[in-house]
């Protein structure tokens, strides 16, 4: 018998199940180790395991820890428990004993960490009583923890605070796990000083709070300045309002949030050699709440910006300015690519008109001085003012609101794009799987068919699977209901293309619920407004069109190039 290539073997393995790859190491001697690298290569730590032995165990492994390159941490406790529906919450203890282990991968590339999406205050009194799990204060434990375990800044003074904090000491009571977690206690544990050389950061249900005591800590600023970061995926979700969801505009916390990026989440230090952005959110941003990307990394000349990017994905994310256009065209100018290769627009609407309490802004900001000696300044014309959106302001609640039109339109930015972009390789507008019903086959690792599983084990799997849009956006678009197999999850959960999901545009109304975002409005407004009102729509669906489809036909004829 002719012995495979280790390039053979590690293709095989590849599309094998954990469970196949990890019996793979009993083969032979060769074959075993090729098998160990794939087996240990991706490993999870999840709350909804009552005793993670093995991630502890694996933590104390010298050789087989150093295997590992991506580590996802999960907050979800599972399928036995309801969240967001006032039940008694217990924290994940044994979650918690193991995550610090975290900083003994020393050689850990891509880190994933994944939350609920129900975030809020604690006891939820402001908005209907409904009390949320993992509060603010929770997640900026876990955030802390991970940041601290990845910068080196995890000391064993730190660790003491900890077991206290969560009372972690006398919470030990499987053998196994007892026996580990007291080893981990010696004084000989390591505790590594300096940082991980970590290339990817993704972090699943972000709660739209600016968290300083994050973003202002040394380790967040140490992990967001790495020279080796060039990938940073973020979905944010959003505090609802469960009584009136229409009041969910007047939570003061997105507000600042989303102000705050360009000096936390995307601060000079990752702007400049960032590679791969995905900002999605849960819920319309960019006009309102507003989210100003020429406030990122801003006075640094010909290094403004992203000046280094070459993929970036938004979702949910909204038009409203020229400026905007002119902003995504001037990305990676110097990441000797020509510009920005791959851009992904995941439900980004175009908005056209906006009824909203008045006044709206009207000034400029002046950023400060580039490094040419040239003042950088913006206007902000046309968006609404933060401190009417804010709900302890009910003054704007007795004024009539006013209605602001947007001259936008999708033909002028594609034609734009069409000619600026001259490195841009790959264009898709579309709507992701945003419910993680056509997610990735990763979720299930032993590839089971899901209707053979136990009803417990089938929701495992769909947790995996969901809120993975911000991370699926260039898999291939999903097939058609009726061409779908309903024993297994689809590989491809990549943007849906078809005409109801591209060239959108949407309006903002303050006075209805439950959403003031109206969708897919704007021909039936313009009919509405004048006899010729088709007709002007019908001209600006045909120039929308005609601009894709040139657009798309000349990214084909370049990549045939």
């Amino acid at each position: 018998m002719v012995p495979f290539s280790a390039d053979l073997y590690q293709h095989v393995f590849s599309f094998l199940p954990q469970r196949t790859v990890l019996d793979c190491r009993l083969l032979n001697k060769s074959v075993g180790g090729l098998a160990t690298v794939l087996a240990f290569r991706h490993v999870r730590l999840e709350a909804c395991r009552a005793a993670p032995v093995g991630f502890i165990k694996l933590a104390f492994n010298e050789g087989l820890r150093n295997l590992v390159r991506e580590i996802t941490l999960d907050t979800w406790v599972g399928p036995e428990f309801n969240y967001h529906a006032n039940l008694n919450y217990e924290e994940p203890k044994a979650f918690l004993r193991a995550l610090p282990h975290l900083r003994s991968f020393r050689n850990l590339m891509k880190l994933n960490v994944r939350f609920n999406e129900y975030c809020g205050n604690e006891d939820g009194d402001d908005w209907g009583g409904i009390s949320f799990e993992e509060t603010y204060d929770f997640r900026f434990c876990i955030l802390d923890a991970v940041f601290r375990c990845v910068a080196g800044t995890w000391t064993e003074s730190y660790q003491r605070e900890w077991l206290e904090e969560h009372d972690l000491e006398d919470d030990v009571s499987d053998e196994d796990v007892q026996d580990t977690f007291l080893g981990y206690l010696d004084a000989n544990d390591m505790f590594p000083t300096t940082p991980m050389q970590l290339t990817s950061l993704t972090i699943s249900n972000l709660a739209d709070y600016d968290d300083r005591r994050l973003t202002s800590s040394e380790a967040f600023m140490t992990v967001m300045a790495l020279p080796s970061l060039r990938e940073l995926k973020v979905l944010v979700t959003v505090e609802l309002v469960d009584y009136a969801p229409e009041d969910a505009v007047w939570l003061p916390e997105q507000y600042d949030f989303f102000e705050s990026l360009p000096q936390t989440w995307l601060s000079p230090s990752i702007a400049q050699d960032l590679r791969v952005l995905s900002l999605y959110s849960v819920d319309y941003w960019g006009w309102n709440p507003k989210m100003d990307f020429r406030v990122v990394n801003p006075l640094a000349g010909k290094q403004s910006g992203f000046p280094n990017l070459r993929v970036l994905a938004l979702g949910n994310y909204i038009f409203s300015h020229e400026w905007q256009v002119d902003w995504i065209a001037s990305l990676g100018r110097c990441n000797g690519r020509g510009g920005l290769e791959e851009l992904y627009l995941d439900d980004c609407p175009i908005m056209w008109q906006a009824r909203n309490y008045e006044p709206f802004d009207e000034s400029k900001t002046i950023l400060g001085t580039d490094v040419d000696g040239n003042t950088i300044e913006i206007c902000n014309e046309g968006y609404p003012l933060k401190e009417i959106m804010n709900r302890d302001n009910p003054t704007p609640q007795l004024d009539e609101p006013g209605v602001k039109e947007y001259d936008l339109r999708w033909h002028h930015m594609l034609e734009t794009w069409r000619k600026e972009m001259h490195g841009l390789k790959v264009f898709k507008m579309g709507s992701g799987d945003w419910r993680g019903e056509a997610a990735d086959i990763d979720g299930n690792p032993d590839e089971e068919p899901l209707n053979m599983l136990s009803p417990a084990d089938q929701e495992r799997i769909s947790h995996r699977m969901k809120d993975t849009v911000f991370l699926n956006y260039d898999s291939p678009s999903p097939p058609a209901p009726d061409e779908s197999d309903s024993r297994f999850k689809s590989r491809t959960s990549g943007l849906r293309q078809d005409r109801q999901h591209i060239l959108q545009y949407l309006q903002f109304n303050i006075g209805i619920g439950p959403s003031p975002w109206l969708e897919r409005d704007f021909g039936s407004k313009l009919m509405r407004d004048s006899d010729s009102g088709l007709a002007e729509y019908e001209r600006c669906r045909t120039k929308d069109e005609e601009a894709l489809k040139t657009l798309i036909q000349g990214l084909e004829k370049r990549h045939r190039r």
